[in-house]
């Protein structure tokens, strides 16, 4: 009964498509010969239409993209390889010469930047690619991978019973002698230095969990569930549907946040208040100083890096990467404790954030992103206000929801080092409730990797 079940779900997940598709037809949806593209990969028996679009709204993903300010700069491509539901074609190892091949005709390795958005089989293909052409993912500023079977699926294997399509024997559930376990030892023996965020359906597909949370995670060092089945997790009914925000919030911490701030103002943010510190002299980094990559923030045991996503190392914990120099070590992590409340005050929102350092902190700064618009804020040091800078983080998408206050004379003494039991206090209006989403932080001009607690609540 369990397998006459798992026959009937595959046989109608194959008739998903149309039983006489037009030909596969790859191309860019933009190409404005931008720095970077954006290439989506669909998954078994899918195409570069059907797949990312939903049918209840018409909303066609790689377009969302398109016309999303986050993304300007990037070129759109869709790869559209053959996949039918019944009938032979290539191996999931030959796409990848397919893939290769468009590439070159399309120039897409002519960008400095790739970013694979992938689903299903489509993940297992990238890979094949990847791993076979090292210059290409040189190129790549990070995959996501969609509901991909990185361990294989119950279902492939029964499902080969009726499909003579071999990219459907090929995702049978892994044992070491199939070209999965072939296919992730070569990953792993690559050692990539890109991330590879994924994503898992949480809904079943024709009463079935066609990929489960241990296959799509696997090979993974970012993990996100998304409550929809494994059709529908490529197909966001609009921007605010949750594989379109997932995907979004990758781009903002590996691409976005990764450009070189400009030499006056933090990462990605822009002072609109004067400030109202005193001229200080110039400083220059000490010897052997590293920047360091936006934050990573830690509420209870799981570690949330910027955008909200939860972080895996390949093999189950954290990797952490290796510098070289000839200066001292790098400065050790700060951990911030952030109490967060909120107060009416008459028609607004009073929105208040303390925090506390355990290490201290040369001109701190933070940014602090909401799920609703907010007013200006305001800050203060201990039990006095001095010598501070306050924005929007107007460089990011919706800076409406924003607030950004940096701090450089920290005390009467024109002190600019931010230590342990000193308070800051910041507040910040709204019209109405909302909530803390995300916190970016930095020192001086460069971001900085702060782990976070939130003793009072009102973390994210």
């Amino acid at each position: 009964m369990h397998d006459a079940r798992w026959l009937l779900g595959i046989g109608l997940m194959l008739g998903a498509t149309p039983l006489f598709a037009a030909g596969p037809q790859s191309g860019y949806v933009r190409n404005n010969h931008g720095k970077g593209v954006i290439v989506f990969v669909h998954g078994l028996t899918g195409d570069g239409t059907t797949t990312w679009t939903n049918e209840s709204t018409g909303a066609y993903w790689p377009d969302m993209v398109s016309h999303d300010k986050l993304f300007d700069g990037f070129d759109i491509y869709v790869y559209e390889y053959p996949s039918p539901r019944l009938s032979n074609t290539y191996l999931p190892d030959e796409l990848a010469e397919d893939m290769r091949l468009h590439f070159a005709s399309d120039k897409i390795l002519q960008h400095d930047q790739i970013v694979f958005l992938v689903h299903s089989l489509g993940g297992i293909v990238t890979r094949s690619y990847l791993t076979k052409y090292r210059k290409a993912a040189e190129k790549v500023a990070f995959v996501y991978f969609f509901s991909t079977p990185t361990t294989g699926s119950d279902g492939a294997g029964l499902a080969a019973l009726i499909s003579k399509n071999p990219q459907v024997g090929k995702l049978r559930r892994m044992t070491s002698t199939d070209y999965l376990a072939d296919l992730q030892r070569q990953w792993f023996a690559a050692d990539f230095k890109f991330p590879s965020y994924c994503a898992y359906e949480v809904q079943k597909t024709y009463g079935l969990m066609l990929v489960d949370q241990s296959s799509a995670a696997s090979l993974c060092n970012h993990l996100e569930p998304i409550d929809a089945n494994h059709i529908q997790i490529v197909k966001p009914a609009d921007s605010h549907s949750p594989s379109y925000l997932t995907f979004r919030a990758a781009f903002e911490q590996e691409v976005v946040a990764a450009r070189v701030p400009t030499q006056n103002a933090a990462p990605g943010v822009h002072s609109e208040a004067p400030s109202t510190s005193r001229p200080r002299p110039s400083t220059l980094p000490k010897s052997g100083q590293q920047s360091v990559p936006p934050n990573s923030t830690v509420v209870g045991p799981v570690t949330i890096q910027s955008g909200a996503v939860a972080s895996f190392g390949q093999q189950g914990g954290q990797t952490a990467g290796t510098i070289i120099n000839n200066g001292p070590p790098p400065p050790p992590t700060p951990t911030i404790t952030a109490c967060i409340t909120t107060a009416v005050t008459g028609a607004d929102y009073a929105n208040t954030i303390k925090l506390t350092t355990d290490t201290a902190i040369t001109e701190p700064w933070y940014a602090f992103f909401f799920d609703g618009p907010v007013l200006d804020g305001k800050a203060t040091f201990g039990d006095h206000t001095f010598g501070y800078s306050a924005g929007r983080a107007d460089k990011f998408p919706e800076p409406e929801k924003t607030a950004w206050v940096r701090f450089t004379n920290i005390d009467s003494f024109g002190t600019s080092h931010w230590i342990p039991g000193q308070e800051i206090t910041v507040i910040i209006p709204s019209k109405r409730r909302v909530q803390l989403v995300r916190i970016t932080s930095g020192s001086g001009e460069d971001g900085r990797a702060e782990n976070f607690t939130f003793p009072c609540g009102g973390g994210f």
